[in-house]
Formats: C-alpha cells, sequence, structure tokens
C-alpha cells in the first residue's frame, strides 16, 4: 500500500490518462511530399560543397605572380639555349658552313661587328697613345724648364757665395798677420 499522498497522486494520474482517452482526437493525414523541399535541401549541399572545393582550391594553387615567375624563368632559359647554340655555330664555323639562314647571317654579322670594334679598339688605343706621348712630352718640358730654372738659381747662388767669400777673406786676413 502506498502513502496517502501517493496515493492521491496516481488517482490524479489516472483521471488525467482517462480524460486523454475520451478525447476525439484528429484523424491522422498522410504527408504530402513536396518536391521543393528536397530539391533545395540538396541544391544547399551542393552548394556548400562547391564553395568549400573552390576555397580549397584556391587556397592550394600557386599565385598568379608564381606561375608568371615559373613560366618566364623557363622560356628565358629555352631562349638563351637556343640563342647559345646560333652563337656556337656561328663562331664555331663560317658562315658558309651554318646550315640555315639566319645562322649565316648571324655569323656574317658576328665577324661585321667583331672587325668593327677590332678596329674602333685600335683607333681608341691610337688616340690614347697620342694622347699619352703628348702628356709626357709636355711633362719632359715642364721639367726641363723647372730644372733649367734650378739650375740657374743655383749658379747665381754659388756665385753669389763665392763673391761673399772672397770678400770674408779679404776682411779676415790683416795685412801684417805673420803665422
Amino acid at each position: 500500500m502506498a502513502c496517502p499522498q501517493c496515493a492521491a497522486e496516481m488517482e490524479g494520474r489516472r483521471r488525467s490518462i482517462q480524460k486523454l482517452q475520451r478525447l476525439a482526437w484528429p484523424q491522422h493525414r498522410r504527408a504530402t511530399r513536396s518536391w521543393i523541399a528536397p530539391t533545395v535541401k540538396w541544391g544547399l549541399a551542393a552548394a556548400i560543397v562547391l564553395g568549400i572545393g573552390i576555397g580549397l582550391g584556391r587556397l592550394s594553387t600557386p599565385s598568379a605572380g608564381k606561375i608568371e615567375t615559373a613560366v618566364s624563368r623557363q622560356v628565358r632559359e629555352e631562349l638563351r639555349q637556343e640563342i647559345r647554340s646560333d652563337l656556337l655555330a656561328a663562331f664555331a664555323a663560317d658562315p658558309q658552313s651554318v646550315q640555315d639562314s639566319f645562322g649565316r647571317q648571324l655569323a656574317r654579322e658576328i665577324g661585321q661587328s667583331s672587325a668593327k670594334r677590332r678596329e674602333e679598339e685600335r683607333q681608341a688605343l691610337t688616340e690614347a697613345f697620342n694622347r699619352l706621348q703628348q702628356d709626357q712630352t709636355a711633362y719632359y718640358l715642364s721639367l726641363r724648364k723647372d730644372l733649367e730654372t734650378l739650375a740657374t738659381t743655383a749658379d747665381a747662388g754659388l756665385q753669389q757665395t763665392r763673391r761673399q767669400l772672397a770678400q770674408m777673406e779679404a776682411y779676415a786676413e790683416p795685412a801684417n798677420y805673420n803665422p
């Protein structure tokens, strides 16, 4: 047996159950499925997956600057190799032995350019030698003039010193001095 409080509580619950059982409940309606809700759900899911894919793709790819740098470096290297091979072919042989017209023209132009450069260097060396010779002649003449001035000054100084010594000698000896 239960205590009076528990018995009263139990009785109250029984009455509530009986009232709920007596109520008329509405008939259960079957839900009609709409094609809009699933389509929206799948569309949102696809948009989220697409957004994540694009975001990860952008994070994992190099920037345009890096791609440009890599491509330009590669193109430069290829051009260097082509130019190097063309120059080696042009320098290695005479213009007639080079097989393509570009190589023959390049060999001719290199030959003309080097001949022109040698002539310019020869002219520059000749001019430098002439200037050096002129400078040396001017320096020699200046040095000679300075030396002549020094010799003249020294000669005048020596003559003056001799006169002074002769005068001192004349004053220094008395006429009746007998050692």
